[in-house]
């Protein structure tokens, strides 16, 4: 995404995606624990999807793994949907009402991924797209591999307004989520089969390739966009107008 920013994100996509698989089997067995075997699971598993998301934790692509080894690919998917839609907006009543408090200013280091320097080179980037494109870039955050708590609380913070934060965040949210869920569906598949309690499925299916084929897409498009930003231009418009503001006070 250019400057220590991008690297910041970067980093927090790759350590949301590389977490070892004893931890996803650690997550069914605590909503299996939790919720029990009935679908009672689902609501366990979407509402501590909720609270990490919204706590910014790594690894809660766990949950959507978890969700696709239980239920498979169609279920798993859309109560994953849910709970990320919920902790979407929930993300963006925060940024409106706490902005400028304490919670906004977490979410600001959280984003910039505490590289305060690269951090802010990605957030103007970030605005200056936004404005050109609000819907597209919003899309292209969502469906790329970024994790979705950077896009929950940067794309409030750039400003962008409810109306085209929701249903942009409906569609892009899809294919990671319906990736990771046909992962995890995949895996329990591979798993029966191995044990011989049951058949090999068919793999990741044709969903969860257009998923991901989306996904990726989507992330080289969106760092064309970021790239192709221009700041200096930006910046010597401001440096102009300050200067104009000077003569003129002179």
């Amino acid at each position: 995404l250019g400057g220590g920013g991008s690297t910041s994100a970067a980093a927090a996509a790759d350590a949301d995606s590389s977490l070892p698989q004893s931890q996803n089997q650690g997550v069914i067995a605590w909503a299996q624990k939790v919720g029990g075997d009935g679908p009672a699971v689902l609501i366990v598993l979407g509402v501590a999807e909720v609270i990490a998301l919204l706590l910014c934790f790594p690894g809660y692509s766990s949950i959507e793994y978890a969700a696709g080894a239980l239920f498979g690919g169609f279920w798993g998917t859309v109560a994953c949907s849910a709970a990320k839609t919920a902790a979407a907006v929930i993300a963006f009543c925060l940024m409106r009402l706490l902005q400028d408090g304490p919670v906004g200013r977490w979410a600001e280091r959280r984003v910039a991924g505490g590289s305060e320097r690269g951090g802010a080179q990605w957030g103007k980037r970030l605005r200056k797209g936004i404005q050109k494109d609000q819907f597209k870039f919003c899309v292209l955050m969502r469906c790329s591999p970024l994790p979705a708590w950077i896009s929950n609380y940067a794309l409030p913070l750039a400003g962008v307004p409810f109306g085209t934060y929701l249903p942009a965040s409906i569609i892009g949210m899809l294919p990671p989520i319906a990736t990771n869920v046909y992962i995890g569906a995949m895996g329990a598949s591979v798993a029966k089969a191995i044990t011989g309690s049951g058949r090999l499925g068919n793999g990741l299916g044709l969903p969860g390739l257009l998923a991901l084929g989306l996904s990726g897409l989507s992330s080289a498009i969106l760092v064309r966009q970021m790239a192709t930003v221009d700041l200096d231009e930006d910046e010597g418009s401001q440096q102009q107008s300050s200067q104009h503001a000077s003569r003129a006070t002179a």
